[in-house]
């Protein structure tokens, strides 16, 4: 394991007033994920007011939810490129920079970025042009599957949920003041200017920060699978008896770690040597950890454990 970093070997990060806006721009663009999938789930107002009625309740005590293709595993596919495009690739590689809007990547990470959304997309739509393609075979085969439940005036054509699948990925300029045109009067265009590079330079601060705190997230829970229990005289329990007495953790223990530092690596866009420091050092230290081996070694899950809480503890936050 490295060295142990402090706060007086660590250089201190930009305030806002200092992040170079212009510099930021060329160094990221902004992108956005628009993506949907028909998920074929109706209310059954016969069926809601059935239940109700056999139970002596009220009309609007509930509903019934049914699902127009249930078990179809081509849509249930179909969904789960939907999610893995979101959770898999987008949210992983891009850091927040405007509410419910696009978000920003840098240019290093944005050719692999590319890459893994275009797969996920072909992959998406190929499945929906298979499901489109025997859409009529799939209605007839619900008869087996609902059953007293499947009327067949409940099915929209195909031609109507054709637009309902879409998978796309928007990029967007990135720009900063200086890009504004000068027709207007010299005052004004530079208070303009100004107010939106502070608002470029909020957004990137409050981005940062909420990325570098599912860092911290990531890394305590690392801390606290990775403490031993003690016995009734304080020594650790010794490792025959782990799988009784200590935290269990998953396989991903480690990999979401690595997952969440290649983010931050990634949006670090103004150079914090401090980030690039203790990202650094969590990459070369767990990159060499297993699973298996923190299961296995009393002393491998102690020094860890202190390299990760060492890192917590001078992890930063820029500040607004």
């Amino acid at each position: 394991m490295s060295d142990s970093l402090t706060c007086s070997t660590l250089p201190e990060l930009p305030s806002q007033a200092e992040i170079n806006v212009p510099s930021l721009a060329s160094a990221a663009k902004l992108v956005e994920l628009n993506v949907s999938a028909w998920d074929g789930v109706i209310t059954d107002d016969d069926v809601s007011q059935k239940v109700a009625s056999d139970n002596n309740a009220d009309s609007n005590a509930g509903t019934y939810r049914k699902k127009l293709f249930a078990g179809n595993k081509l849509l249930k596919e179909i969904h789960r490129l939907k999610g893995a495009a979101r959770n898999h690739v987008y949210y992983p590689s891009t850091m927040p920079f405007k509410d419910r809007g696009p978000r920003m990547i840098s240019n290093a990470a944005y050719p692999d970025f590319y890459t893994e959304i275009t797969s996920v997309k072909q992959q998406f739509d190929v499945k929906v042009e298979e499901f489109l393609r025997d859409y009529d075979l799939f209605v007839d085969q619900q008869r087996g599957v609902l059953g007293d439940l499947f009327r067949p005036h409940e099915y929209p054509s195909r031609d109507a949920i054709r637009d309902k699948f879409s998978m796309q990925i928007f990029q967007t300029p990135f720009t900063h003041g200086e890009h504004f045109a000068d027709d207007i009067y010299d005052t004004a265009l530079e208070e303009t200017r100004k107010q939106y590079d502070n608002h470029i330079r909020e957004n990137y601060v409050n981005g940062m920060n909420k990325i570098l705190g599912e860092l911290r997230g990531y890394l305590e829970n690392m801390v606290e699978k990775l403490t031993d229990e003690e016995d009734d005289y304080g020594l650790y329990i010794s490792d025959s008896y782990k799988n009784s007495k200590n935290k269990i953790f998953r396989d991903t223990l480690v990999p979401n770690v690595l997952k969440a530092v290649k983010l931050v690596k990634a949006c670090n866009l103004v150079g914090d040597t401090r980030i690039s420091a203790l990202c650094d050092r969590l990459e070369n230290d767990l990159s060499r950890v297993t699973p298996e081996a923190l299961r296995d070694d009393q002393f491998l899950r102690a020094q860890t454990k202190s390299m990760t809480q060492n890192v917590i503890d001078n992890l930063p936050s820029l500040e607004i």
